[in-house]
């Protein structure tokens, strides 16, 4: 079921080629209230405090908050 306002999560490994896609669970989008959330809590899990912010076992994450594409000002700064 997609939360609304948010689509899914999808995670792309570079050097493989593979893609999942991931439903969001609806606690872990209220927990996490949009994409600054979202970013700090994937990051924190996926990565951990000890890897190297230029290694290549670090990830990026792009994560846009509920109100991107809204007329609320300041909302995609992404």
């Amino acid at each position: 079921m997609s939360v609304s306002g948010y689509g899914k999560i999808l995670d792309i490994d570079l050097s493989s080629g593979h893609i999942v896609k991931k439903e969001i669970d609806t606690q872990f989008a209220r927990k996490f209230i949009g994409g600054m959330g979202f970013g700090c809590k994937i990051l924190y899990d996926e990565v951990g405090p000890e890897v190297d912010p230029l290694s290549p076992a670090n990830i990026l994450v792009f994560a846009n908050g509920p109100l991107t594409g809204t007329p609320a000002p300041f909302s995609g700064r992404t």
